[in-house]
């Protein structure tokens, strides 16, 4: 993989240019079951930052690429040769907007973003953030959203997929997501804290209906909910020597069949 970006100055605006790719390849097995694949992914990207009318205004462009190309075989020798292929193109334009208030104590941002994608039309995903400084240690985040993604079938959480020789595409659209999240952010010279609470809600979620000869990739007719919280805190012992311990916490409720993998709601760390 690689990424490459780069930015010039044009008076009080700056113009700034990304060029990413990635290949990936899969040899994996499981039960007599065979499956390779191969997946490049490029990104192109332009995006122009000024101010203007008191804030900091900025611009975007880019154009996205991923394909996917497998080769399988099951245990008898029959072939399931690109069961899963797929080959999506996304150009994006995008728009945002940054202001402080109190004398920086309170900045909002907003962004917009529209994409086209190839196989599912448009998509818009706006977001919001509010940051309160509540002095030079402390600060509160609130953000929220609207995001999306192409659904696909994952090798690693259906095993299935090896099972069957021909996969069916009867998702009714883009699985989206709706997010809420507030952030409280502690540092000084000794302590750190963050503490986190979130709320999502998964629409359209895709799940595979695993068949003997032929699978099919659903949507889910009922929304997935996701609530959690998380709290890190760390002290600094000596110079040389620090330490750690977070909790997090996370209640799933969603549709019987549509998250077919581990879903541990309960963590500690040190």
């Amino acid at each position: 993989s690689a990424y490459v970006t780069g930015e010039r100055r044009l008076g009080e605006a700056s113009l700034g240019l990304a060029f990413g790719y990635a290949h990936h390849d899969q040899d994996s097995f499981y039960e007599g079951n065979v499956y390779k694949a191969k997946q490049n992914q490029g990104y192109l990207g332009a995006n122009l930052k000024a101010p203007l009318a008191g804030g900091v205004w900025s611009v975007l462009a880019d154009w996205r690429y991923e394909d996917l190309r497998s080769q399988a075989s099951l245990p008898d020798g029959t072939p399931a040769n690109g069961l899963d292929n797929y080959t999506f193109r996304v150009p994006g334009l995008g728009i945002g907007t940054n202001y402080a208030f109190f004398d920086d104590a309170l900045e909002a941002a907003l962004n917009l973003r529209w994409e086209h994608h190839n196989v599912y039309g448009n998509q818009f995903a706006p977001r919001a953030n509010l940051l309160w400084r509540h002095n030079e240690y402390a600060s509160s985040r609130l953000s929220s959203g609207i995001g999306y993604r192409a659904p696909t079938s994952y090798f690693e959480q259906d095993h299935g997929i090896l099972e069957t020789i021909v996969i069916k595409n009867e998702t009714s659209g883009v699985e989206k997501s709706t997010n809420l999240m507030y952030t409280f952010d502690y540092q000084d010279e000794d302590w750190k804290v963050l503490a986190n609470a979130h709320v999502t809600r998964l629409t359209n979620l895709a799940y595979l209906d695993v068949g003997s000869t032929e699978s099919v990739l659903h949507s889910a007719g009922e929304a997935v909910r996701v609530k959690g919280a998380d709290v890190q805190v760390g002290y600094q012992f000596t110079k040389a020597i620090s330490g750690s311990v977070g909790l997090e916490r996370v209640f799933y409720d969603f549709p019987v069949g549509t998250l077919a993998f581990a879903r541990p709601d309960r963590r500690a760390y040190l």
